[in-house]
């Protein structure tokens, strides 16, 4: 049985002396029903991107942000400079809801955009109100990209975190400025609405190197039916201060990691989303010291059907030769999934987890036993009401 999430994915590349990219449906993939209901967002650590080439490179040519107004007809990965003498490479995914409308795995996308920070030297910068959301819990601002336009110091000028402003409605996207540089966030409002899903966020400031570093989550039941939607945000450029790895480690409890020879100011923020019909399954490997594509081989899932998130990556290496603590994932077949780097560097340990996303059967988990009877005799109309756990409740209705 498919799911009732729908996934497609790519890799495409921004060329020398370009600054943008454009996928189109019907092309390159095919048009989800509406825009509400799908997003595309980059598969790579940290939401960025990376060239396609090894040696000296100015690094704000190594990000992209992503622009989706009408996903429906296409998207566009755009960078800041359109001169440079390195390629972009891209790998994307759009995922799609195309269960039935009000089912117990639903989600909507309520908006989606850019957002420019006015002055270099801004920290933060907030959304306008987002129209039509119902439940403030149930929202999770997704960084889909960030571009920025410093040949300098880019990978703390281009790593944010997300939050949500409860009542008024807007995202907030927050980075640890170091640097005069502007920068552009792409992102997607999503709104889990379905009585299956429940989201929440834990956010790890790095205190030791080379540490298990652990903090505390509501249980998600088992950490194979959730997965978090990573963001970080640094104050140095060094790639030991500038790379991490995180997991779910337990069903109450989410796991942080800094390299051998971190020092600074850190902080990961995980948006969690679990839901009982999801299967989520985490490997973690480490790159040899070479430039270029490495894979790994994973449980056989349905491409159609399968995500790739969770992704991180630490490296021991006291340079700062970024983009080089970039990794990107992408599910290339039924079992593999095949990452890239540009750089040849030290040894990389990376994680990553692929999700099967649910099914309508799979997904309804209902807190309590409950028995329907009609008292109001045969034939004649009945509602019933029944909370189904997260918050959520049941409707049943006949008549």
């Amino acid at each position: 049985m498919a799911t009732d999430v729908k996934v497609q994915r790519g890799s495409s590349t921004i060329a020398t002396s370009s600054s943008s990219v454009t996928i189109t449906a019907g092309v390159d993939y095919t048009a989800p029903s509406a825009a509400s209901k799908a997003f595309c967002r980059i598969t790579a650590t940290k939401n960025l991107t990376t060239v396609t080439a090894d040696g000296t490179v100015d690094e704000a040519t190594a990000y992209a942000s992503v622009s989706q107004t009408d996903i429906t007809a296409s998207v566009t990965f755009t960078r800041s400079n359109s001169s440079a003498t390195r390629a972009v490479r891209v790998d994307w995914e759009i995922i799609e809801y195309i269960g039935a409308d009000g089912g117990p795995n639903e989600f909507v996308v309520r908006a989606v955009g850019e957002i420019a920070l006015g002055a270099a030297t801004a920290e933060s910068v907030t959304t306008g109100a987002i129209s039509g959301i119902v439940t403030d819990a149930d929202v999770v601002p997704w960084i889909t990209g960030v571009r920025c336009d410093s040949p300098n110091f880019a990978p703390r000028n281009a790593s944010f975190t997300s939050s949500w402003n409860s009542g008024a409605d807007t995202a907030t996207f927050t980075r640890v400025r170091q640097h005069n540089t502007n920068a552009t966030i792409g992102y997607a409002i999503v709104e889990f609405t379905g009585s299956a899903w429940s989201v929440q966020s834990v956010e790890h400031t790095f205190v030791a190197a080379d540490t298990n570093e652990t903090e505390t989550i509501t249980s998600v039941g088992a950490p194979t039916q959730a997965f978090m939607h990573l963001q970080c945000r640094h104050g140095d450029s060094v790639l030991d201060d500038a790379s991490y790895q995180a997991w779910i480690s337990s069903a109450t409890q989410a796991t942080f990691y800094a390299p051998v020879g971190f020092s600074g100011t850190f902080i990961v923020k995980g948006w969690i989303i679990a839901n009982a019909g999801m299967t989520v399954a985490r490997y973690n490997d480490a790159t040899g010291t070479g430039a270029g594509t490495f894979t790994k081989t994973v449980t056989t899932v349905v491409l159609e059907d399968t995500s790739v998130d969770e992704v991180s990556g630490s490296i021991a290496q006291a340079t700062a030769s970024m983009p080089g603590e970039i990794l990107s994932f992408r599910l290339t077949d039924t079992t593999t999934v095949t990452g890239y780097r540009n750089r040849a560097l030290a040894a990389h340990n990376y994680r990553f987890a692929t999700i099967v996303w649910p099914t309508a059967a799979a997904g309804l988990t209902i807190a309590t036993p409950v028995s329907i009877r009609n008292t109001a005799g045969p034939g004649r109309p009945f509602s019933l009401t029944q909370s189904v756990g997260n918050g959520k409740r049941m409707v049943i209705t006949q008549g």
